[in-house]
């Protein structure tokens, strides 16, 4: 605002009339145009030129005159106009960000003969940066249909020279029709493989759904190139599915025609040969093509399933010796639920093909039923599988000529999977069945009781015999129509001991299916009931092949989630359940009172874990602290402690062979809980974190914890030191020295134990620098790498820890490691920040790459003001190795900093620009991690630097930016123009 005091009362008046707009100090324009627009035309009335202008400066501000002064001129004083433009456009005293300004502007109007004659022969300068910039005038109407007027542009699509910028123009071009941009690069497909690559990626820039025209194109470059590559589809055709799927059949029956040729698949040296299997494909391809079916199924079926076809008759192996009825499997379709996540062609188009038959089922019933006429007789199980998907769309309208089709071969029983050969007819006739003619069901019964495969018709096969009808027949019953599938079906259940067959439904089944008594049954069970249930279902399995029941697992869950809900009742109910009752029912309800909500009283708890605890083998000991700990709002009765301690000290370990090295999926403490010790010293920690009163009735277990045998137990109860802290620090020491006295330094690398450490190791030095000493020689290098931080740690505010972080600072690259880990993390930590700076610089030029990156993780903590508090460690960051490996830290730590750092930001920019490769950023805007920042913090070191020089510097950085066409510059540039003040 003191620009205008002089002028107070003339700026109140422009204020008033909304000429300017004040906000706090500042005073703008509301209209950028307007200040410029009178600077503009003073300044021409006075004679100026603009190469006068701006040998005084090139600041950004200029940009919006210089624009004012080119349009003034222009309008009244042509022969200035052009002298100036000149001067802009070639002169290299002119900033690259001027001439940016300037070739912006240019676009906004259509050209006369004296600029088109000063400019068109810029652009074929192409390796000027600068003269590139002109290249964005075509992409305006009036400057394109000029230079198509003259001829221009087919002679600049045939030059190499500029041929990638008239490439990089068309889709940019203000009204340009796709057809145009299809007529002018008809004539080059096919001319090279690298003309084939260029419309290609030109095409890929645009949505080819709009225009047929350049859907054409695609397919001329596709068939120029003579072969198909996945990524094809996603990456130019990826809307045609959904917005033209006729032309996404085009394009795939393409792809198909040259994939799925029947001439190439080699002949089957037997049966059980798998010639042509279709490999090739990714998920990008998968979705094109099941999305095709899903948009327009009849289209799919017109286009892609007659090319399917003929190639599943080609692929086909030959009917099994064995049986003469069966249907012809294909190499690619034969087990189609074995997909595993596979993205393969073959997947991609047994799932579209499934898509597109259910959908013509469903929606299009006269076109499914010509289908189903025209392969009648077929002997092809895929082609009967994708019919039945069909059927199965809608099974009221085709009941009966569902089983019909079924009946008019007796292979056809025979659909489904590896294991559960028939299960895809058997899900066809379930669906069917409630709609059918009972004289269609009745022929169906009479042929399914009829039939026996080939195995079970074998000496080996013999025990499984009737399995097939087992299997078939279950889809009938539910309809409860035919009395001879009944009858059938009941002597079938108690040969297999099954209530029903069961297949898979996605890929192959494991385990059971579900509980024997549902969720919502067992609610309004009563004790009694429960009782009974427990009694019936004792046993954990099954026969194999019944997924459709389970056992005492699947019980078992049901009891521990209705013990969440009522934790007292079933702590009674547990009392009168008899000794040898399946472990695992007592078990649940542990859990589940572990896990309620509701709180139980010490009495309940006592008739739950007394039970538990005097069964036969004491097989509860992995759950019974639970409840205790769920219960811990006052402290534990000492018996029902005595009860857990006992399993601390007398509970199964992981056992000595679980101690060995662990890998990355098996770590001490993960075994250490699975185990019965373990759990209870897991247990024990959060008792006797919660209520010192806990202590005393586990002493004796807590004892026996830390001096445990098993190094795995050691590594769980590893805790308990750490919370008896507060309450027993003598006692937590002793049991802490116990823990540690083993020979394995792999305690060493337990949570709680470097916890403990990092809480006790300054206070107790005098006894724990032993501890941390014997951590720094160990032979393991993690171990090295806690000893370091423990070092560091204590010596931050135990003055006798000096020598042995001394050591770790200057020791191998594993203590450095942990030196550099703990100066990482505590460096805004105020009175340690000088220490922690000190050090990270040293590590920053370390000669280990793991340490450098160690270090440099200071940097990328850096937040708010952080960045003033040590502008001497990001000075010296930005100077050593460890910034050329993560330069993103330091432009993420400027980028979220509140502090004003504009020399350090010029700097930083200036060193990441200078490392770019040749080249980066030709053509399209460049980026990287650093980069994508660059453009966003470079323009407020400008605005925020009370310095002409560093002002300069960042100047000098936004033309390089540019001129490099970095990603998010113009915008800025654009931005900064529009917020342009006075």
């Amino acid at each position: 605002m003191h620009l205008v005091d002089a002028w107070e009362a003339d700026a109140v008046a422009m204020i008033s009339g909304h000429v300017l707009v004040k906000s706090g100090p500042m005073v703008a324009f509301l209209h950028e145009t307007f200040f410029d627009y009178a600077f503009a035309r003073r300044f021409v009335s006075r004679q100026g030129t603009v190469k006068d202008l701006l040998a005084s400066d090139q600041l950004l501000f200029r940009r919006a005159q210089l624009r004012q002064i080119l349009a003034h001129e222009r309008l009244g004083d042509p022969t200035s106009y052009l002298r100036d433009l000149e001067y802009v456009v070639t002169s290299e005293d002119v900033r690259f960000h001027l001439k940016d300004s300037v070739a912006a502007w240019l676009g906004t109007h259509a050209p006369s003969e004296d600029e088109w004659s000063l400019i068109s022969p810029l652009l074929e300068n192409t390796e000027d940066s600068a003269s590139l910039l002109l290249w964005r005038v075509l992409q305006s109407k009036g400057w394109w249909d000029l230079a198509e007027e003259k001829g221009r542009i087919d002679e600049w699509l045939s030059q190499d020279s500029t041929t990638e910028q008239v490439l990089f123009s068309l889709p940019r071009v203000e009204g340009l029709g796709a057809d145009r941009i299809a007529d002018l690069l008809g004539p080059f497909v096919g001319e090279s493989e690298a003309w084939n690559q260029r419309i290609s990626r030109l095409l890929g820039t645009l949505d080819i759904s709009n225009d047929r025209s350049l859907f054409d194109l695609y397919l001329k470059v596709l068939m120029a190139r003579g072969e198909f590559d996945p990524n094809d589809f996603p990456y130019v055709g990826h809307e045609l599915p959904k917005k033209q799927p006729g032309w996404a059949c085009e394009l795939l029956v393409s792809y198909l025609e040259g994939r799925l040729d029947p001439e190439s698949i080699p002949e089957p040296e037997s049966i059980y040969d798998r010639p042509g299997r279709l490999n090739d494909g990714d998920s990008s391809l998968f979705e094109f093509i099941v999305d095709i079916a899903k948009s327009d199924a009849v289209a799919f079926i017109d286009s892609v399933w007659p090319v399917l076809l003929t190639y599943i008759e080609a692929s086909a192996n030959d009917v099994r010796p064995d049986e003469p009825k069966s249907l012809r499997r294909d190499p690619n379709f034969s087990e189609p639920h074995f997909s595993d996540g596979s993205v393969d062609l073959a997947a991609a188009l047994l799932t579209g093909t499934q898509v597109a038959f259910s959908e013509l089922g469903k929606s299009h019933a006269d076109r499914f039923r010509k289908e189903v006429e025209e392969v009648q007789s077929t002997d092809l199980e895929a082609v009967v599988y994708f019919i039945y998907q069909g059927f199965r769309a809608a099974p009221e309208a085709f009941a009966d000529e569902a089983i019909e089709f079924v009946l008019a071969s007796g292979g056809r029983l025979r659909v489904g999977y590896s294991d559960y050969d028939h299960w895809e007819t058997r899900v066809l006739v379930a669906a069917v069945a409630p709609f059918a003619s009972q004289e269609l069901l009745d022929g169906l019964v009479s042929e399914i009781v009829e039939y026996y495969p080939f195995w079970e018709r074998t000496s080996g096969g013999r025990k499984h015999r009737g399995r097939a009808q087992f299997e078939l027949l279950g889809g009938l019953v539910p309809a409860g129509r035919s009395t001879p599938a009944l009858k059938r079906f009941s002597e079938l259940q108690r040969k297999f001991n099954m209530s029903d067959a069961s297949g898979p439904s996605l890929g192959i089944q494991d385990g059971f299916g579900g509980p024997p008594i549902h969720p919502a049954s067992a609610k309004k069970m009563s004790n009694e009931n429960w009782i009974q249930a427990v009694a019936s279902y004792s046993g954990e399995g099954s026969h194999p092949k019944d997924f459709g029941r389970g056992g005492a697992y699947e019980l078992s869950s049901v009891m521990r989630q209705e013990s969440k809900l009522d934790p007292s009742r079933f702590c009674e109910l547990v009392t009168k359940l008899p000794d040898d009752t399946n472990y695992l029912y007592f078990d649940a309800v542990l859990q589940g009172v572990a896990e309620s909500e509701t709180e139980v009283d010490s009495d309940d708890l006592r008739s739950l874990l007394a039970k538990c605890h005097q069964l036969p083998d004491r097989p509860c000991g992995e759950w019974i602290g639970g409840p205790l700990v769920r219960n811990s709002s006052k402290a534990a009765p000492a018996d029902l402690l005595e009860i857990l301690g006992w399993y601390a000290i007398n509970g199964l370990g992981p056992g000595t062979d679980d101690d060995g090295e662990e890998g990355e999926e098996e770590r001490l403490e993960s075994r250490g809980r699975n185990s019965v010790r373990g759990a209870a010293a897991v247990d024990i920690a959060r008792l006797v974190n919660v209520h010192e009163e806990n202590f005393q009735p586990l002493g004796g277990a807590i004892a026996a914890l830390v001096s445990d045998e098993s190094l795995a137990v050691r590594a769980v109860a590893a805790q308990i030191p750490l919370f008896l802290i507060r309450f027993y620090p003598t006692s937590a020491s002793e049991f802490f020295h116990e823990l540690v006295s083993i020979d394995d330094d792999r305690i060493f690398e337990v949570h709680g134990v470097n916890e403990y450490l990092r809480y006790r190791g300054a206070s107790d030095f005098e006894s724990l620098g032993e501890v941390i000493e014997r951590m720094l020689g160990s032979d393991r290098e993690e171990v090295q790498v806690f000893g370091s931080v423990q070092a560091i740690l204590a010596s931050l505010d135990e003055e006798a820890a000096t020598e042995l972080a001394s050591r770790a600072i200057a020791g191998n690259q594993s203590q450095r490691l942990g030196a550099a880990q703990v100066f990482a993390a505590n460096l805004t930590t105020a009175r340690f920040t000088k220490y922690c700076e000190n050090g990270l610089i040293n590590f920053f030029d370390d000669d280990s790459a793991e340490v450098r990156e160690a270090a440099s993780k200071a940097v990328h903590r850096l937040d708010g003001d952080d960045l003033e508090t040590v502008e001497e460690l990001a000075s010296s960051f930005l100077e050593s190795a460890a910034f050329q490996e993560n330069q993103e830290a330091l432009i993420l730590a400027i980028d979220r900093t509140t502090a004003s750092v504009p020399e350090l930001t010029v700097s930083a920019c200036r060193k990441v620009l200078s490392g770019l490769p040749e080249g980066f950023g030709k053509g399209r805007p460049g980026s990287n991690f650093s980069v994508h920042r660059i453009s966003k913090v470079i323009f407020r070191a400008y605005a925020d630097s009370p310095s002409d020089v560093v002002r300069n510097e960042a100047l000098d950085l936004i033309d390089k930016s540019l001129e490099m066409n970095l990603y998010g510059t113009e915008a800025a540039l654009v931005g900064f123009d529009r917020a342009s003040i006075i």
